[in-house]
């Protein structure tokens, strides 16, 4: 089961305030510093999110949603990550990656969409994902990981 490292805790109870309050928003960039554990956080809070069981501080682990999760084969989760051999996340991948997002859940409260790292979108990249952004689908969240905010679109981080 992933779980949020120790300092990871301030900001997870920050995500576990919006989720108890049902205030969960469609995206959140989440940013860190590198060798932080920033990947093993951006995964707790998407598996979080998929998580059925009720006021579960974080990924149950017993749930199918967690259980399918954790295999990387949930229905609900999609990631947008550079091709392999690849340093950035490409126009198609983007595309690709937004179809599945517009689709309704099967299973899970949320669908969650993980862009990692979402520096390595270029600007052509960045600009097809902030459509999406500007009117995100319902239900759906996208959690941008990066340990470069400046290399994001300033566009894409206002969002």
């Amino acid at each position: 089961m992933v779980e949020p490292l120790p300092w990871h805790l301030p900001a997870w109870e920050r995500v576990q305030l919006a989720r108890k309050a049902g205030r969960v928003p469609h995206a959140w960039l989440v940013n860190a510093p590198a060798m932080s554990g920033l990947d093993i956080f951006v995964e707790a809070l998407a598996l979080a999110l998929l998580c059925t069981a009720e006021d579960a501080p974080w990924p149950c682990g017993r749930c199918r949603s967690c259980r399918l999760g954790e295999l990387g084969v949930h229905p609900d989760m999609n990631r947008l990550t550079p091709e392999e051999g690849k340093s950035s996340i490409l126009i198609a991948g983007v595309r690709e990656t937004i179809e599945k997002a517009v689709l309704s859940r099967q299973m899970a409260p949320y669908l969650a969409v993980l862009v990692t790292p979402a520096e390595a979108m270029f600007e052509a990249s960045a600009s097809v994902l902030l459509k999406t952004l500007e009117e995100p689908p319902v239900g759906t969240v996208f959690i941008l990981a990066t340990t470069r905010p400046s290399g994001i679109m300033p566009t894409v981080r206002s969002r």
